[in-house]
Parts: structure tokens; sequence; C-alpha cells
């Protein structure tokens, strides 16, 4: 994941959805999706869509903010249209009764949930690069680190009775 503070994003959803459209993210996401070689990134055609967004004003503790949602497809051999990232796109205006004033507009940009596994479309190929992405800070380099990362996994849905953390 990427991202920081956008100061440009700070006069409004109007003004960061007209920059977005002049290609604010251009270089942003290309520098993402060249993590990822094994893909072959930058011989795709990708498209940036809005797939949400909106103010919510918050009563409960009188915070207001904005914020917009994109999706960033590709289209694999096989036709199918692959989600390759997401971007969230938020800028807080209140909080708690009081005008934040000092806070920049946030973004991130994040790998989309198996895109990349899917999108390769033969595991063998990527040598386990592509799924091990999604999992901050682990890497499945060694059979002790897989196992360990096994182990503790099944330890906590079993104390915990739930999905996935």
């Amino acid at each position: 994941m990427q991202g920081g503070d956008s100061p440009d994003f700070n006069d409004g959803m109007d003004m960061a959805r007209q920059m977005i459209l002049d290609g604010y993210f251009q270089k942003p996401l290309e520098k993402f999706l060249m993590r990822y070689p094994e893909l072959t990134p930058a011989e795709r055609n990708y498209v940036l869509r809005l797939i949400g967004g909106g103010r919510t004003d918050r009563t409960s503790d009188n915070t207001s903010w904005w914020d917009l949602d994109y999706r960033l497809e590709t289209t694999a051999d096989n036709g199918e249209v692959i989600p390759m990232a997401y971007i969230d796109i938020t800028r807080v205006f209140i909080a708690q009764a009081y005008p934040v004033t000092y806070d920049d507009a946030q973004y991130r940009i994040w790998s989309a949930k198996s895109a990349y596994w899917r999108l390769l479309e033969d595991p063998s190929t990527d040598l386990g690069r592509t799924w091990i992405s999604q999992l901050p800070n682990e890497d499945f380099l060694t059979e002790d680190k897989i196992c360990t990362y096994v182990e503790n996994l099944s330890a906590y849905l079993f104390h915990h009775d739930a999905d996935l953390p």
C-alpha cells in the first residue's frame, strides 16, 4: 500500500475529481504497478473507475468528511475484467464539532484482493511473489515461514472463531 497527504485535493470533491481526470494519479499508479513486473504491467490497458463517493455527516460525534473511491481495472487474456488496485481519498473537515483547517486530504492506493493471482493465471510462473504481496510484512521464502504462518492463522481462527484477520 502507498499513499499520503494531498493538499491539492483540499478544495473539495469536484476539484479532486477533475485533477484525477487530468491524470493526477498517473505516476503513483505506475510506481505501484511496477512492483509486479511478472504481470507485465506496462503492456496492459487500464481504466480508472469512480465507484463511490460523497459526504458523510456523523451526528454521534459531530464529524464530517468527504471521500472518493476509485478502482483500477484491466482485462486478462481470457477477457475477464480484473480489479488491480483501489484508491480512496478522504478529507475530514469537521472533527467533533470543530472545523479542521490543518489536515490535508489523504489518499491510499492498495492492491485488489487476489487480483494479481487471478490475472497471472499460472501460479507456477510467479514464484510465490504475487500471492504474498497481499500480506504486508510476510514472506514465504522458506518452508518454515509458511508453516509458521499457517499455524498462527489456524490458532487465531480457532481462538476467535472468526474469518481471516
